[in-house]
């Protein structure tokens, strides 16, 4: 029932938007061999404490949905912030932080978790076009199963799946105009749960597009 019940992030990073600006986005990739989507919004503020931090905060939600247009499908909401850790001209990190509610369905099995992940991107953002290295870390802290078919009672009740995920990868956008990205992702699974029926693949890839206004 845990297989692919950990947290996985697909939506952009959603940058080029300024103070008082949002965007709303688009993404489809492949996980598993399962297509999936996501569509979003975002709006941009400006957070200041003191002399510790004077950076733009993104703060966004989406809804995400996988199929294998069978009887195995998922769908997650995303909500969570980000913003810039400014090193030096164009190099910056950027840090996103997310809560996540996935519900799960499959033949046999229904089940609903709430999970987080830590997301951190050190690259190259220009006005232009970026360029990052992905670090990743999910998981899922609490579920709640329930047996369709009422037979398996041992896993039916509330569960502390313990899916804890590390993926690297590269992330990169191009914004074709002032106001339009169009953006992709690979990943590669550095560290993927023990447990047996979890399935999780080596490499996710997804592309996406975000509209600024």
């Amino acid at each position: 029932m845990l297989v692919l019940a950990v947290s996985n992030s697909y939506g952009q990073l959603l940058i080029g938007i300024h103070r008082k600006q949002n965007t709303v986005y688009f993404t489809s990739g492949f996980y598993a061999r399962a297509p999936l989507f996501s569509v979003g919004f975002a709006k941009c503020l400006h957070f200041k404490v003191g002399k510790i931090y004077d950076e733009h905060v993104t703060l966004f939600t989406d809804f995400t949905s996988k199929s294998n247009f069978g009887n195995n499908n998922n769908f997650k909401f995303t909500y969570g912030g980000q913003g810039y850790i400014r090193i030096s001209h164009d190099f910056k990190i950027l840090v996103r932080k997310t809560f996540t509610f996935i519900r799960l369905l499959t033949d046999n099995n229904k089940g609903s978790y709430l999970g987080g992940e830590l997301e951190i991107f050190p690259g190259i953002y220009r006005e232009k076009y970026f360029y990052a290295v992905h670090l990743y870390y999910g998981d899922s802290f609490k579920g709640h199963v329930v047996d369709k078919h009422k037979i398996a009672s041992d896993i039916t009740g509330w569960v502390s799946p313990r899916m804890g995920t590390f993926m690297t990868g590269l992330n990169g956008g191009y914004f074709i105009r002032k106001n339009l990205c169009i953006y992709i992702d690979i990943d590669f699974y550095v560290v993927r749960p023990k447990n047996p029926i979890s399935v999780f693949p080596l490499v996710s890839e997804y592309a996406g597009i975000n509209y600024i206004f």
